[in-house]
């Protein structure tokens, strides 16, 4: 495989078909793959149509600006849009933040210009849940808080993620924060390593948690505040 890399492009084989608009990301076989709210945050879109197999020229996010993307769904001008389905992109956060729409979607599949993060952008990662929800691994980085809830709220780790996946949450709301790891995971904490698929819980406000994917699956808490139990 030969890659080209210029000043705001980078060219490889495609894993699959990609459309043109798709964000995309770079698979562990260094070719383009579509992005959705299960693989790695995207870190292009891609310019051209191509089959699975062709060559693939994506406009880099490193380019800064702004660049066309396909909404998922209908998005309002101005509302912060995040990685979606089918390399599509949403205002809904399921996937990693990846700009702010500059004009309206009315439908799915409708061709909108996004503005690129800025440098020191600030509370693009930031998600406050009220019910229980699961996490994509595109959103390694978000801040999850409980923010709101009524009751407790139990937030699913994904599992098979890459080392150094990592979310950090606040207790916002004195509810019961519940962090489940997978079936198959443990989450190391306080010098104890948990039984699989335990979660671990805080309910005081500004009880914090950093949780970070190993080699071994398993997740190990960095720098606890308040008490963090084990179930």
């Amino acid at each position: 495989m030969s890659t080209q890399l210029r000043s705001t492009s980078f060219s490889a084989v495609t894993a699959e078909a990609i459309t043109r608009f798709q964000a995309v990301y770079l698979n562990s076989s260094g070719q383009w793959a579509v992005a959705t709210t299960a693989t790695p945050a995207a870190i292009g879109i891609a310019i051209d149509t191509v089959a699975s197999g062709g060559v693939l020229a994506a406009e880099l996010f490193a380019s800064g600006g702004s660049l066309k993307m396909i909404a998922a769904e209908a998005i309002t001008a101005g509302s912060n849009v995040y990685q979606a389905a089918a390399g599509k992109v949403a205002d809904t956060v399921a996937g990693a933040f990846l700009g702010v729409a500059l004009d309206a979607a009315s439908a799915d599949g409708d061709v909108i210009e996004v503005l690129l993060p800025q440098p020191g952008q600030i509370g693009s990662h930031f998600r406050a849940f009220t019910g229980d929800a699961s996490l994509g691994v595109s959103m390694s980085g978000f801040t999850i808080t409980n923010l709101g809830a009524a009751g407790a709220v139990t937030i699913s780790l994904p599992t098979g993620v890459p080392a150094g996946t990592w979310y950090r949450f606040v207790v916002q709301a004195a509810q019961q924060l519940r962090i489940d790891a997978g079936a198959s995971d443990a989450i190391m904490i306080g010098g104890t390593t948990s039984a699989d698929d335990a979660y671990v819980w805080a309910d005081d406000e500004a009880e914090s948690l950093t949780l970070v994917a190993d080699t071994n699956n398993n997740w190990v808490a960095v720098s606890p505040v308040g008490t963090w139990t084990v179930v």
